[in-house]
């Protein structure tokens, strides 16, 4: 007998019943591995076909509910309609009726084995995004505008939406970015998306200027975001400016040292930077734990007689040597 078959055959004792099934993770993935794929409901049903799901008492608990998942997640490749539109929302309230065992470090846990409601809501986020992808791109193409793409107001998942955003943004041509640079700078700060789609844009078209934009004014994590992209910019001159611009931000400071960090073993002016910033009251510390990741035995020296002296960047000065040295160590 193989694998699959013994698994079915402990499950048997659970068929046709209407009261959650508890199974062993173990037994129960092998079960679900040898329905998937079969063929037998591979195109993607119907509304009304899904609704029948529900109610068949036909199938054994655990295939009817593998069937009603798979076709709820295949939903996110079609076009929603006001029908499966009204499906998926109802859908949030599925209870699960299958679940495994799993271990749990000395205990075990319960699980759903199929989960309708989260898959109803990854649909609903697919679609969302497919959206937001779509609109977006249209806008890019016709030059505009964007102000109600980019500060979407309220939506049932904004990360889904701002995914679609970017994903367009992706696969726009760089002429196109161009031209409508102005206008994604004039909506930074105004919301999440904006943001994120700046970010992107400034990323695409290696636009410095734009990414100083961002840190400056963007808010929530993405400033953060704006400061990291720097990296990939082509010069070292055009990173400088980023993170000059996140140095001037609470915010943001603490990354743009780390950031400057980065740069020093190949831009002596960043190294010199972080010395400089050794007497900051605020980024000290931070500037400490950069130059501690410098192997440059000129800065090491510099360090040791800046140790020797009194006051805030003498101690972080012996900070940074101490740190530097535990790294050797390591």
């Amino acid at each position: 007998m193989t694998k699959e078959l013994r698994a079915e055959s402990a499950l048997k004792p659970y068929m046709g019943v209407s009261r959650p099934v508890f199974v062993r993770a173990g037994v129960f993935a092998l079960v679900a591995l040898s329905l998937v794929g079969t063929g037998a409901d591979a195109a993607p049903p119907p509304a009304d076909a899904i609704r029948q799901l529900l109610d068949d008492r036909s199938l054994s608990t655990p295939e009817r509910e593998r069937r009603l998942e798979a076709a709820v997640i295949d939903l996110a490749r079609h076009e929603p309609t006001p029908e499966t539109i009204q499906l998926i929302a109802s859908l949030h309230s599925h209870q699960p009726a299958v679940y495994v065992s799993i271990s749990e470090g000395r205990g075990r846990s319960m699980v759903p084995a199929f989960d309708i409601a989260a898959a109803a809501g990854f649909v609903e986020r697919a679609w969302i995004s497919a959206d937001a992808e779509s609109r977006m791109g249209t806008a890019i193409v016709n030059g505009g505008p964007l102000g109600s793409l980019l500060v979407p107001g309220e939506t049932r998942s904004v990360d889904s939406w701002t995914t679609g955003i970017l994903k367009a943004i992706d696969s726009a041509s760089g002429d196109r970015l161009a031209d409508m640079r102005g206008e994604i700078i004039a909506l930074v700060g105004h919301s999440g998306t904006a943001d994120a789609a700046a970010v992107r844009t400034a990323a695409r078209l290696s636009d410095a200027l734009m990414l100083a934009e961002v840190v400056d004014r963007a808010t929530g994590r993405v400033a953060l975001d704006a400061v990291s992209a720097a990296a990939a910019l082509p010069t070292s001159s055009q990173r400088v400016m980023v993170i000059e611009a996140g140095l001037g931000r609470a915010y943001t400071a603490s990354a743009a040292v780390v950031a400057l960090g980065d740069l020093a073993p190949t831009m002596p002016s960043a190294e010199r930077r972080l010395v400089d910033l050794l007497g900051d009251s605020e980024l000290g510390g931070s500037a400490s734990l950069a130059l501690a990741r410098s192997m440059n035995p000129a800065l090491q020296a510099e360090l040791r007689s800046l140790a020797g002296l009194d006051g805030i960047a003498a101690s972080r000065a012996a900070l940074a040597l101490e740190l530097a040295k535990r790294r050797v160590l390591e």
